[in-house]
């Protein structure tokens, strides 16, 4: 995975070690994966750079047709806000990910 902090913050691909998370922690399907999308953008947590991610389900997004493209677009959008956390570079080749339920309950 290419570390991205010189990107904005828009929708991108799921990174292969949020996915990976998503699965471990939360025990979501790959094809439920395949549904959700993903925004960052630069931030730090606990003093250190990091990337912030919020994931959501783009079904939920109203009204209708709107297009989240940013970060923080999912401010107003709480319903459709599924997790958020971070990812953390660690070394070369370590990423540390952490990801938090926003589902409701």
């Amino acid at each position: 995975m290419k570390w991205l902090f010189g990107r904005k913050d828009r929708f991108q691909e799921m990174p292969a070690p949020v996915r990976k998370a998503l699965e471990r922690e939360f025990h979501l399907q790959p094809e439920t994966i395949n549904k959700l999308r993903y925004v960052e953008k630069s931030g730090t947590f606990a003093g250190r750079p990091v990337r912030l991610l919020r994931i959501y389900d783009p079904t939920q997004v109203s009204p209708a047709g709107k297009t989240i493209a940013k970060y923080a677009d999912l401010v107003s959008q709480n319903k459709a806000l599924l997790f958020e956390g971070h990812l953390e570079k660690l070394s070369k080749r370590d990423i540390s990910v952490s990801v938090r339920d926003c589902r409701p309950k």
